[in-house]
């Protein structure tokens, strides 16, 4: 059985915690749990789950019986058991209790949106990546680079419940997002600048340092501005433009505007409780939502079919957003000056930034 909360709190002045064998039990309930919930809803009746399904059985019957697995009794058992346990092996046992939190999601709705997730950024290729690395690089090594991927896809999972309605077509979501999540993903470094590349590269070169391999770094480290690729896509799709040229705009922004600098130092705030937890997730979340709409905004400032640079488009939105961007500026160098970055001080720093996003969103004279 697990510890009653008068244990936990013991354990918890004498620092210490749940034992393997407790960690085994939370882990299973967990699993049951979300399975009960999963089973219960239409989602093992999406037509993109047929693959879990196949993916089950040995692959000599998989071709062969492919037609009969459809009326197996146990359809709906399969695919929820698969899904799940590959949902909360990879993402934890808090996942689903905390994303309930931050978005008031169902369970159901939830395993829909990882699964999205899990496709569009080839998920399945990186584990068996990392877990190939068995035996070459620490265990150490390899449970940071799976931490990276689930930030990628619990990230991800966020966004779509914040921008979707669900219950979303599982197969049209990713129809829509991977091929320009892939454009951005396999364009990358090349489309950072500033702050960014060089965020990548010590990222990189610190994987480098662990063992692991240069193809696996690179793409361990470009995983944190891959958080943006869904913005890009839905910003590229909004505006009518390509994704490349979306995408130098959107990190273009992002270095001249500081919101990188800013993005940093509200990933760096404390995480003392719950609520401060889910304070910083709000702030970043926004700070990703003004992002995108300002790059919506920039690509807008152009006539449609009149090449630009993104440098030149940027002068021209700022030429027409001039109070709006010196104000914000100069706010946002104060705060720097300061040197006091706490979650006032950054809602503050975030506010400037959505006042661009009002600006340009004002009627011209």
């Amino acid at each position: 059985m697990l510890p009653g909360e008068r244990e936990i709190a013991e354990r918890r002045s004498a620092g210490g915690g749940l034992t393997t064998p407790e960690f085994a039990l939370l882990l299973a309930h967990t699993k049951i749990s979300a399975g009960e919930e999963v089973l219960a809803s239409g989602l093992p009746d999406d037509p993109y789950l047929r693959r879990v399904l196949v993916a089950y059985f040995p692959v000599q019957l998989r071709s062969a019986f492919a037609r009969p697995m459809e009326s197996h009794r146990l359809r709906r058992e399969i695919i929820t058991t698969a899904a799940v346990n590959e949902m909360i092996d990879t993402s934890g046992t808090t996942f689903l209790f905390r994303l309930i939190e931050e978005t008031g999601a169902s369970v159901p709705n939830l395993t829909r949106a990882w699964l999205v997730a899990r496709e569009v950024f080839d998920m399945p290729a990186f584990w068996a990546q990392v877990e190939e690395l068995e035996g070459q690089v620490s265990l150490a090594a390899q449970i940071t680079l799976l931490l990276e991927g689930r930030k990628l896809t619990e990230r991800t999972a966020r966004w779509l419940l914040h921008n979707r309605r669900p219950p979303f077509d599982i197969q049209a979501t990713v129809g829509f997002f991977a091929d320009g999540v892939r454009a951005v993903r396999f364009g990358l470094p090349k489309l950072l600048t500033g702050r960014d590349l060089s965020g990548f590269e010590e990222r990189r070169d610190s994987y480098l340092a662990l063992g692991v391999p240069a193809e696996l770094a690179e793409r361990v480290a470009a995983m944190v501005p891959t958080y943006s690729a869904f913005d890009i896509v839905q910003v590229a799709s909004a505006a009518g433009r390509p994704i490349e040229e979306t995408a130098e705009v959107y990190f273009d922004l992002a270095d001249r505007l500081q919101i990188t600098r800013l993005r940093d130092r509200i990933t760096a705030l404390p995480r003392e409780d719950r609520w401060s937890t889910m304070a910083r997730a709000a702030l970043r979340d926004d700070l990703y939502a003004a992002h995108a709409l300002l790059t919506q905004d920039v690509l807008g400032v152009s006539a449609s079919g009149i090449p630009m640079t993104p440098e030149e488009r940027l002068a021209t939105w700022q030429s027409r957003n001039e109070a709006a961007v010196s104000m914000a500026r100069h706010m946002l160098a104060e705060i720097w000056e300061s040197e006091r970055f706490t979650f006032t001080t950054l809602s503050v720093a975030l506010r400037a930034i959505r006042t661009l996003v009002s600006a340009s969103s004002l009627p011209e004279a």
